[in-house]
């Protein structure tokens, strides 16, 4: 039977813009279900070590009223509402725990929504969203176990086990971003955990910008030393093979650990697949226990640059079940 699509309140807050929109879904969650986005608006913001809590919901407020009126005007219900956490989150509390790139501390972020829009509010850490998204809506709905890696300004990691996120015993599984991939002092870029070497200080969009200076000089974004790299600049090109070497180490750990189905790789520097992807391959074939995890498949997300709204919907979804 054929279900209605039925439409859910999605808020994706990043560090420096915040997304709502109305996402339609399928009214049970199955092979065949779909994602649709409504609505959409996007407000820049700065989330910085200063900023004051009321500042930020004056921004969740700017989108998402915009978004829930005109849902109202079109006589759309919003069922449930979703939002993705940029750090720490306490989904059974509501609670944004912690992010160090905003200062943001125990932040009671559910409850104030849920009061102020009278809808259930469902919170998670925006790369375990991402996961469930790709079990939902993406390349994942026939497996059971993977790991999602977000490569953008950070690289974080969430874990699906069985079907469903897995947390660990503190509510912080799958942090890939601070495997150690780089022992080398002079080699090695401070991360902002306090350690060194960390994939996330190597390999993450900032990390390709260090290492692209010191190897040329020149400030670039990750983004533009990318277009140098597919244009044939040798040094860029060099620079993301190093950055595929980084993220094969940290994935071969994982894969030996873990034994997924898949690897699934998200976020703005994974838009450059093609440029790490085969020396990551290599680094993975060489490192990984290969008669446990033959058919092991390593791939970018399915739902591209809509992965984290698609996860804030995906959160507002396995909420309401």
């Amino acid at each position: 039977m054929t279900q209605i699509p039925f439409p859910l309140l999605a808020i994706d807050i990043g560090g420096s813009k915040l997304v709502a929109a109305v996402c339609l879904v399928d009214s049970e969650i199955n092979h065949g279900v779909k994602l649709f986005h409504l609505l959409q608006k996007s407000h820049d913001v700065t989330l910085a070590p200063t900023t004051p809590t009321d500042e930020l919901l004056k921004f969740i407020d700017s989108a998402v009223d915009e978004v829930f009126d005109a849902a109202k005007i079109l006589k759309c219900d919003i069922k449930a509402i979703g939002a993705n956490i940029p750090g720490l989150a306490e989904p059974i509390s509501g609670t944004w725990v912690y992010a160090c790139f905003s200062g943001i501390r125990n932040f009671p972020i559910a409850p104030i929504l849920a009061q102020k829009y009278n809808k259930p509010v469902f919170i998670e850490n925006d790369v375990n969203a991402c996961a469930l998204a790709e079990k939902y809506f993406g390349g994942c709905r026939e497996v059971e176990n993977f790991l999602w890696v977000t490569v953008s300004n950070g690289v974080g990691g969430g874990l699906v086990l069985r079907g469903d996120i897995f947390s660990g015993s503190f509510g912080n599984a799958g942090e890939i971003g601070h495997f150690c991939v780089e022992e080398d002092a002079c080699e090695a870029i401070h991360c902002g955990c306090g350690n060194f070497g960390c994939l996330e200080a190597q390999a993450a969009g900032p990390g390709i910008a260090r290492r692209f200076k010191k190897l040329t000089g020149k400030d670039e974004t990750a983004a533009t030393i990318a277009t140098y790299a597919k244009q044939g600049d040798t040094k860029a090109l060099a620079i993301y093979e190093k950055t595929g070497y980084y993220l094969g180490k940290a994935i071969a750990a994982s894969i030996n650990l873990i034994n997924p189905g898949k690897i699934v790789l998200g976020g703005g520097v994974s838009q450059s697949f093609e440029l790490f992807a085969p020396a990551m391959q290599a680094t993975v074939n060489r490192q990984v226990f290969r008669d446990a995890n033959q058919d092991v498949v390593i791939e970018p997300t399915e739902l591209g640059t809509d992965a984290a709204l698609a996860g804030a919907a995906a959160l507002a979804l396995r909420g309401l079940r």
